[in-house]
């Protein structure tokens, strides 16, 4: 059951406009066409994870889409998608980047290689770890039920190839294809079998944040 649904981002709607607006010639406007192609890749990346989510055998289940959360330090945080579950928590995030994806531990970054060039990433798997730090907190201030929180970097172009510099443990239980994303989910449901879940009246109050 979707409790919250995915929004179209506004800031597309807004670089689109700019980007009708804003003569070809303006020394903007190629910032603002490539800001629009990737935020409209992003959201994307994300829509087509919802075909997945349709068969997830876990029930009962909630998700929310596009969550931002308020922090300790007065900030916000961000999270793609969130799962709730009777015996656990996982928390999405979805990149939608083509070509060839490698995880340098070393200088913990990500290297991405398209149509011969390379460009650095920030490490996903340290911003998704970061979402989990926060939201473990957020579920302790608001008293809700504290359950094991797992994190995924899910990757939603089928054509992209992911390598590693070196073997990382942590790099293979993070980050996966989207075609992998249920069975994943079932190896959570494995793992917590012989938890005792929450109730649904529990569930529900998770399920609609006190933002």
């Amino acid at each position: 059951m979707i409790y919250k649904p995915r929004s179209f981002p506004v800031v597309i709607h807004q670089l689109e406009s700019l980007q009708n607006r804003v003569p070809a010639e303006h020394r903007h406007f190629a910032d603002i066409e490539k800001d629009f192609k990737l935020y409209k890749k992003g959201y994307r990346g994300e829509h087509s994870l919802d075909y997945y989510f349709n068969f997830l055998s876990v029930t009962p289940h909630f998700l929310l889409h596009n969550l931002r959360i308020p922090n300790d330090k007065g900030g916000f945080f961000q999270l793609d998608t969130v799962l709730i579950t009777p015996y656990f928590y996982v928390i999405v995030e979805v990149k939608n980047l083509s070509g060839t994806v490698t995880f340098d531990p070393t200088f913990e970054q990500v290297i991405r290689t398209y149509n011969g060039q390379e460009v650095a990433h920030p490490h996903p798997i340290h911003q998704v770890n970061m979402q989990v730090f926060h939201f473990k907190n957020w579920l302790h201030k608001h008293q809700l039920p504290s359950m094991p929180v797992y994190p995924l970097v899910v990757f939603s172009d089928p054509s992209t190839t992911i390598k590693a510099v070196s073997h990382h443990e942590q790099f293979a239980d993070v980050v996966i294809h989207a075609h992998s994303l249920l069975s994943r989910i079932d190896d959570f449901s494995m793992i917590n079998a012989n938890r005792v879940g929450i109730d649904e009246c529990q569930l529900r109050k998770v399920g609609v944040p006190p933002l």
